[in-house]
């Protein structure tokens, strides 16, 4: 069976200067067995990318990664390309 992309990286968020901002979902499952029934734990996980090289993850939420990613462009001068959209909905700011 085929692996998505989604399914490896995460789901795309938003482009940040030249960083991709991801957010990986792992739904909570209930397992049957002959030791009777457990259930597995769900998660979220921010992650950065740029391009397929994976830059940062294990962020708490896709907001903290969002907050990251907006930081390395701010260092890196690329800022400037970031959409106002995007600035407004996440309330980010050069630190």
């Amino acid at each position: 069976m085929r692996v998505s992309k989604a399914d490896k990286m995460g789901s795309y968020l938003c482009r940040i200067g030249g960083y991709d901002v991801r957010q990986k979902i792992t739904i909570p499952k209930t397992i049957k067995g002959y030791g009777g029934v457990q259930n597995t734990k769900g998660s979220t996980e921010g992650r950065i990318y740029k391009g397929k090289r994976l830059i940062e993850s294990k962020l708490p939420s896709a907001w903290a990664a969002v907050k990251k990613a907006y930081r390395l462009a701010c260092r890196e001068g690329n800022a400037k390309d970031v959409p106002a959209k995007i600035i407004e909905r996440y309330n980010l700011s050069c630190d």
